[in-house]
Order: structure tokens, then sequence, then C-alpha cells
């Protein structure tokens, strides 16, 4: 009997031990099952680090098309900053040449078209006239001849009249020029004298106008611009004729009063010389080409 109590007892133990390996096993299965139920948990940390992950892509991308569009733009803005610069600084050099071209342009407009001939006919008489440029004036290379009423030859000898050109008072001598011609104006005769007064360096346009021979005491000039000055004199008021040889004179077409003014050069003396007398002088009328 004592026997098969043991025996029990013993079997008891057995069966008591085995449950409890059994239980430890299952708890261990069921933690292990857990923990791998967590990890194949899509809200485990897996995925959380995926959608971090994911996140910080997205950032990352942002912040690259962020800085790429930056980019783009400020290149964009400095190829037409650049562009917008070539295109201004290529206007400008047109502009500037455009200016240039127009400045020629001008220049050359300011001598007026007849210098391409070398002389011109008065269809009046059909006298022929030489004509010279000086500067950007155009002028006949002699006294005007043409026969008006009341005009004289110095000392009333036709040769004279070839020779020195036909003597007018003022009155005459402001509208005598043939068509296309005028009498100069006191700042035309003026302009001729600078123009050459500063070319040749010298209070000295008289001389330069001069013909080379036909002046008295030696007073010939070298005629550097072919305007061939010839010593007619004049006639005063009464029609008494005075300085052939040593003295020529013309009328502008200035006026004050009873009294009008011109240009004069005598045969000792350099200079074109202001002149004003009363307008029933006569005088001698050198044309400007209008």
């Amino acid at each position: 009997m004592r026997n098969a109590l043991t025996a029990i007892f013993g079997l008891a133990l057995a069966f008591t031990f085995s449950c409890s390996s059994d239980n430890d096993d299952g708890s261990s299965t069921q933690l292990s099952s857990s923990s791998s139920e967590l990890s194949n948990s899509p809200n485990y940390s897996s995925s959380s680090s995926s959608s971090m992950n994911s996140s910080s892509s997205e950032e990352s991308s942002s912040s690259d098309n962020s800085s790429s569009s930056v980019g783009s733009s400020s290149s964009s803005s400095s190829v037409n900053s650049s562009s917008s610069e070539e295109s201004s600084s290529s206007d400008n050099s047109s502009s500037s040449i455009g200016d240039s071209s127009s400045s020629s342009e001008q220049s050359s407009s300011s001598v007026p078209d007849i210098i391409d001939a070398t002389d011109i006919t008065d269809s009046r008489d059909n006298q022929t006239y030489k004509i010279v440029v000086i500067g950007t004036q155009v002028w006949m290379a002699r006294n005007l001849n043409y026969n008006v009423n009341g005009s004289k030859c110095q000392g009333n000898k036709t040769a004279n009249c070839d020779s020195y050109g036909r003597l007018y008072d003022w009155e005459m001598a402001t509208t005598v020029c043939p068509s296309g011609w005028h009498l100069p104006s006191a700042d035309e005769w003026e302009q001729l004298m600078d123009y050459i007064e500063s070319e040749k360096d010298c209070r000295c346009a008289g001389k330069h106008l001069k013909v080379k021979s036909g002046w008295d005491n030696d007073g010939n000039g070298p005629d550097s611009y072919n305007f061939s000055a010839l010593p007619g004199g004049s006639a005063d008021p009464s029609g008494s004729f005075e300085a052939t040889g040593y003295h020529a004179i013309w009328w502008s077409s200035a006026s004050d009063g009873d009294r009008a003014s011109g240009r004069s050069i005598e045969d000792r003396y350099d200079g074109l010389n202001y002149n004003s007398n009363s307008k029933l002088h006569l005088y001698s009328v050198r044309c400007l080409k209008d």
C-alpha cells in the first residue's frame, strides 16, 4: 500500500512538472509570437521609420526643387539681364553710329550742291561767272557786271566794267544778283573773314583774297582762295570816281537809316575791313550762293 501511494505521488509530481513546463513554453511562445506580431505589424517602428524616411525624402526633394527653382530663376534673371544689357549696348552703338552718320550728312549738306560746277551763266545777259568755294560758302569769283539803270563803269569806260564789274548804289545792290544768289549780309562777310583768318592764323583775310597782279604799291596777294579781288575803286554820290588801282569795296545787305555797310581791301593793308557810308555811294557787288 505504501509503495502504491509513493508511486501515485511520484506520478502526480511528474504531471505537475510537465504542466509547469508547458505553461512556460507557452508563455515564451506567446511572447515570441507577440514580438513577431509586433514586428510584422504595419504600425510598428518599421512603418514609422519608412514614414520618416518618406517624409525626409519629400523634404529633401522639396528642398532640392526649391533650390533648383531659385537657381533657375537666378540664372534666368542673369541671362535676361545680360541679354538686356547687350541689347542696350547694341542699341546705343547703333544710335551712336546713326548720330555719327547724321552728323556727317549735315556737314556735307552745309555746302550747296553748286560746288560740282565751275561756273554759272546769268540768264539775264548770258554773262558767265566762275565760282569758288571758301569754307561752306560759294562765291562768284569776280564782281557782278549786270547792267541796270544807274549803274556805272569805273571812269565811264566799258573796258573797266569788263575788268572790275559795274558799280552800284546800295538800293540797286540789294536786288541785282541773279536768281539763286544774293547780296551777302554783314554776318556772311564776317564768316568769310573768320574762316580765312582762322585757317591762316593771322588777321590777313584781305591779303589772301587779292589777285596776284593789278594792285598798286606792290599790294598784290597770293589769291589763296581764287576770290580774285581787284582794285576796282568806287564813286561818290556826285559821280566822281576814285581809288582805282589801290582800293576794292563791296556792299553788304546791312543798313542803318541812310547808311549801309560793306567790306573793303586796300593795297597797303592785309585786312578785310569794315566800311560804312551813304547808300548813294557806288560800290562793287560780289554775289553769294543762296
